[in-house]
């Protein structure tokens, strides 16, 4: 399967009777479905799958930039955008694999670079492993990064996420504003979009419908969005802004990741249910 570069769907099975599947557009996981037959990741209806475009819901890859955070002028960067290969599969896990040869690379950027995404099943979880390596010989490597994952939920309203008691963060709904996060528990009221620095722990997300709790490595910050209901209108890819919550591990909010010339950067997210 290695050299592959057609737009196509991998599927993965657990053991334990989950699944999971895989796109090589932007590598973007598109559904987690635990044993008892629960779907864990939101996509949107009207998400778009043809190459060039990325993927609304599942879990994006951002890279080489969160948001607008850092030298590009394209939002979250190339790798969501572009077509992965498939390098090796087995039952449980693939990993895809993207290069500056086969990246359908943002205007200003010309850096040599080696991206690796791998995603395995286990006993009620999932865990995403994403792989940098700067080949380039001289010039070192800098780049702000996240898994940006879109959680379903089924009852908007009784969504609770815990684990960011007492933490700052960067309020985009409110113009940048830093806020320190007074609650035991993030409700969804009204749009949501903030970039929690340095979280020191898991993050759990509970809602009617069940809950995951998410593991990071190397991924120490956590943003939260919702758009709710009128920039959610101005998405056409968007189909149902009340059926998601996006809880991102992200390496956004610090100093960009720098890598030497010939180094490799690991960053990981396990999500399990709850």
């Amino acid at each position: 399967m290695a050299g592959e570069s057609e737009l196509r769907e991998v599927r993965l099975e657990g053991d334990d009777g989950s699944s999971a599947a895989i796109r090589t557009q932007g590598a973007t996981l598109t559904s987690w479905k635990t044993a008892d037959g629960q779907e864990r990741i939101f996509v949107s209806s009207t998400a778009k799958y043809e190459r060039g475009a990325a993927i609304r819901g599942g879990v994006p890859v951002c890279w080489p930039q969160f948001a607008m955070r850092g030298p590009l002028r394209q939002q979250h960067g190339f790798a969501r955008n572009s077509t992965w290969q498939v390098a090796r599969q087995d039952k449980a896990s693939v990993v895809l694999t993207l290069d500056e040869t086969t990246a359908k690379l943002a205007e200003g950027w010309s850096a040599p670079f080696a991206l690796e995404m791998e995603v395995s099943l286990g006993k009620d979880t999932l865990t995403q492993e994403l792989r940098v390596r700067n080949t380039d010989p001289t010039q070192s490597l800098s780049f702000t990064t996240a898994l940006h994952t879109y959680f379903t939920v089924s009852d908007l309203p009784s969504v609770e996420i815990s684990g960011l008691q007492g933490l700052q963060y960067d309020d985009n709904a409110r113009n940048g504003a830093i806020v320190t996060e007074q609650g035991d528990r993030v409700r969804i009221e009204g749009e949501v979009d903030r970039l929690y620095e340095a979280v020191p722990g898991a993050v759990e997300l509970r809602h009617a419908g069940g809950g995951v709790r998410l593991l990071r490595h190397a991924l120490p910050d956590v943003v939260v969005w919702n758009p709710a209901e009128d920039k959610a209108s101005r998405l056409a890819d968007l189909s149902d802004w009340r059926g998601f919550v996006c809880i991102e591990a992200a390496h956004a909010a610090g100093a960009p990741v720098e890598l030497a010339p010939g180094a490799s950067w690991v960053g990981r997210q396990e999500m399990s249910k709850l």
